[in-house]
């Protein structure tokens, strides 16, 4: 059974690094470096979450300071800005993408304010960068709030869109990451017990409390474009002093 400790683990949640202000979610690629070198500084190593699989069940030792670096929605601007950076610092990230839209737009994105239309990484980008070291995860087959489907459309969105990214990548998808963060105690027993996923994947939501230290509502550290570095580390190191969680645990 995982010790609480287990997940005193911040997993920290980017979506695009841009030069230019694409969004309201968009962070710089000079703040994003800064960022990775302070925490490598600080000790920090960069996991994936079938890294923290195999530290879970006893295969792999964990680090001393493990950290998840996620993407949400597999933004082309990934490949362009974040990787080169990503690798430039021996560092491994956790892409989270959406199947139905490779290679075109986050439409799901059009009636939100400040937030832009952008292009997605295509089949090719996510193979090539899979074979790099990057680690792809599922955030549903079109962006749908999988709280509110019937359970064939819930079959589509979560156990579909397992099966196309394993053939693109030829791996195992270890984890699946909830649209806009909405989850219930029925989805969460969904993910665990009828797919493959090993861990579902929530955001920043309520106020902070206790963890529940449970694989399919793993909390992450939400990073702004108004978060300046100190603020970034403080954000990092409550996770790892005090294992605050900041969505609301459904089990």
């Amino acid at each position: 059974m995982p010790k609480p400790r287990d997940f005193n683990i911040p997993i920290i949640m980017y979506h695009e690094i841009s030069s230019s202000r694409v969004s309201d979610l968009s962070i710089t690629p000079a703040a994003f470096e800064a960022q990775l070198i302070a925490l490598r500084r600080l000790g920090f190593t960069p996991i994936t979450f079938t890294d923290l699989d195999a530290i879970l069940s006893g295969i792999q030792e964990r680090p001393r300071r493990p950290v998840i670096f996620t993407f949400d929605d597999g933004y082309e601007n990934f490949k362009r800005s974040a990787f080169p950076i990503l690798t430039r610092h021996d560092c491994r990230a956790v892409v989270f993408i959406v199947t139905g839209k490779l290679g075109k737009t986050n439409i799901w994105d059009k009636a939100k304010k400040g937030i832009r239309r952008q292009r997605l990484m295509s089949k090719d980008d996510i193979r090539e960068l899979a074979e790099a070291g990057m680690e792809f995860g599922s955030h549903s087959h079109t962006h749908a709030d999988c709280t509110a489907l019937t359970s064939k459309k819930r079959a589509r969105e979560i156990r579909g869109s397992y099966e196309i990214i394993k053939k693109i990548t030829g791996r195992p998808v270890m984890a699946f990451c909830y649209p806009y963060g909405h989850h219930s105690r029925e989805l969460c027993d969904y993910i665990e017990v009828k797919s493959m996923y090993r861990f579902g994947v929530a955001i920043q939501g309520a106020r902070a409390r206790r963890t529940t230290s449970d694989r399919y509502v793993l909390p992450r550290v939400f990073v702004k474009p108004n978060d300046f570095l100190m603020r970034f580390l403080w954000k990092v190191f409550k996770r790892v002093w005090w294992n605050v969680d900041f969505v609301k645990p459904f089990r």
